[in-house]
């Protein structure tokens, strides 16, 4: 009677710490989900006279506070989009191809350059070792120099 009665209890038992610990796990999945890195968009730049490319923004990362780097590939080149700051305010800077830490070899893109201008960079859900994620959209068309640049990109949880 009592080896019965102790299994019965100890049935009883395993709900109790299954459920709880099952409910943590799903909340962890979910909470993993919801912090998932997403970007999408292009780069286009369509030089005078002639000429041009178009890039798929396929990967970002976070610059620190209200910065954001949107990178393209095509052809094996990288194309990067730095956006430091936000709203009116942003300074967005389009790197030759390739290249990836030189100010000299950039086309820099202000406000006063474009007929069309949202650009929204701002803190994400979390951070990752430290550093803040970020989220936010680019999308704009400017003059620079003989050149037309055309960015439309959404991206969130950049790390």
């Amino acid at each position: 009677m009592s080896d019965v009665g102790y299994r019965a209890r100890a049935w009883l038992t395993w709900p109790r710490v299954i459920v709880p610990a099952g409910g943590v796990a799903l909340l962890v999945l979910l909470a993993l989900g919801q912090v998932r890195e997403s970007v999408r968009g292009e780069m286009r730049v369509e030089r005078r006279p002639g000429g041009g490319f178009t890039v798929t923004v396929n990967d970002c990362s976070s610059a620190g506070v209200a910065g954001v780097v949107l990178e393209g590939r095509r052809a094996g080149d990288r194309f990067d989009l730095r956006v430091r700051a936000s709203g009116d305010a942003a300074v967005l800077s389009l790197l030759e191809p390739n290249v990836i830490d030189s100010a000299d070899r950039a086309i820099d893109i202000r406000r006063q350059d474009c007929s069309r201008w949202d650009v929204l960079v701002e803190p994400g859900v979390g951070s990752v070792n430290g550093i803040r994620l970020a989220r936010g959209h680019v999308h704009v068309t400017c003059l620079v120099d003989s050149d037309v640049v055309t960015a439309d990109a959404e991206f969130s949880e950049c790390s």
